[in-house]
């Protein structure tokens, strides 16, 4: 018997292209106790009509028409509502395989009842490409003060560049209904980007148990148009919403006399949102190189490793600064969005250009060293490798933008 309900929260916004496939695979969970939340934040685009539609299809589904207000208000909006034991998010151009939900509920839910439940592992997909994402995690339950001694130090570690084995994106979580409606109405609508990381270590914090469990049936669909794209493209509305962002998580964690291991793992959050926000503002406050790849030096020519959000942005801002020659734009996908007058080329073609540094602007410390291993393969001296410099990411290097 399903005792156990899960709502679904989908925040939707002009993605009728999508919306179909991400909506019609959550009607077809093989777990059916399940309450399904379309909010239609202000759509232009039919997006209204194809929920109403979907409502008179299937008697679980609600839906909820709301002038446009950012992710943020939609999913409160949706969490509002909600009445399962459970939430769980799904973003209106994803979508799921059809046992996610019953794989949540027997393996993470009904043995612990844990307050959090953390699905590790997904698929990327872009284009006709679809990747598995997944790191190694402790598969078990953690219990109160372990959260912030063992779960925190998951979500950035400090001694790499960016390391993450545990995801704050909220559609990686299930949380219990009370606890997420109280973190949700916390975070700022304003906030734009990172929104998920601030409501995710709220919870975290007033969390007493944390299950993590593998379950990779989620599809993160990665399109030219989506958020994390755009905001490279136009970062001049992302200034307010970052330094809100950074003066929230700031006050709460001062609030719960959090660790200082957990403060430096707030400022590497602040500096990885900072790199997507406007590079420029990084650029600025720490000119005396290519930060935070701390031994590229203004004057030097450089390759670019990475066409995803970090690279994309980085590039943007190179083009801008003419502090920097760049001599050539490398992914393996070579189908990403381009900045116009650019293409992405083969890691071969580095034979063919003058170079001082082959430049990785990548996150993931994992795939950071399949690319070196790579670069290297192809005859680049480790020497001429530059990858982040953990030891730059300090308080100091956070832009006043930010912090004022």
């Amino acid at each position: 018997m399903e005792e156990i309900k899960i709502s679904i929260i989908v925040p939707i916004y002009n993605i009728k292209e999508y919306i179909q496939k991400c909506i019609e695979s959550i009607i077809k969970q093989s777990y059916k106790n399940i309450e399904i939340i379309l909010v239609d934040d202000g759509s232009t685009d039919g997006c209204a009509e194809k929920c109403d539609y979907y409502a008179t299809v299937d008697n679980r589904i609600k839906v909820i028409h709301k002038k446009n207000g950012g992710l943020v208000s939609a999913r409160k909006a949706g969490t509002a509502i909600a009445t399962g034991d459970y939430i769980l998010n799904v973003d209106g151009d994803d979508w799921i395989e059809k046992n996610r939900i019953k794989v949540l509920v027997n393996k993470g839910i009904i043995p612990f009842k844990s307050d959090m439940v953390y699905l590790s592992g997904y698929k990327r997909d872009f284009l006709e490409n679809s990747t598995i994402v997944d790191s190694d995690i402790p598969i078990k339950t953690f219990y109160g003060e372990e959260i912030k001694e063992q779960i925190f130090p998951l979500l950035k570690d400090v001694n790499e560049a960016f390391q993450t084995s545990i995801i704050t994106t909220l559609w990686m979580w299930a949380i219990k209904r009370e606890l997420l409606q109280e973190k949700q109405e916390l975070v700022d609508n304003r906030i734009t980007m990172a929104e998920d990381v601030i409501c995710t270590c709220f919870c975290l914090l007033s969390a007493k148990s944390v299950t993590l469990i593998k379950e990779n049936g989620y599809h993160y669909i990665q399109r030219k148009s989506s958020l994390s794209y755009m905001a490279a493209f136009d970062p001049k509305d992302n200034y307010l919403g970052m330094r809100i962002w950074y003066h929230q998580m700031k006050e709460h964690l001062e609030e719960n006399h959090v660790s200082e291991e957990i403060k430096k793992i707030f400022i590497f959050m602040t500096i990885f949102q900072t790199m997507i926000a406007d590079y420029r503002l990084l650029l600025r406050k720490n000119s005396k190189c290519l930060y935070p790849f701390s031994q590229v030096r203004k004057g030097h020519k450089i390759v670019v490793y990475g066409a995803g959000r970090i690279g994309y942005s980085l590039m943007t801002f190179l083009l801008e600064s003419k502090d920097y020659q760049v001599m050539l734009w490398i992914d393996q996908n070579k189908k990403r969005y381009v900045i116009p007058g650019y293409s992405i080329n083969s890691i071969k073609d580095i034979a063919n250009v003058e170079y001082d540094y082959v430049v990785i602007a990548i996150q993931n410390v994992n795939v950071v060293k399949e690319v070196k291993h790579s670069l290297i393969q192809e005859g680049i001296m480790k020497n001429k490798i530059a990858v982040m410099d953990a030891k730059m990411i300090t308080e100091e290097s956070i832009p006043e933008e930010i912090k004022c």
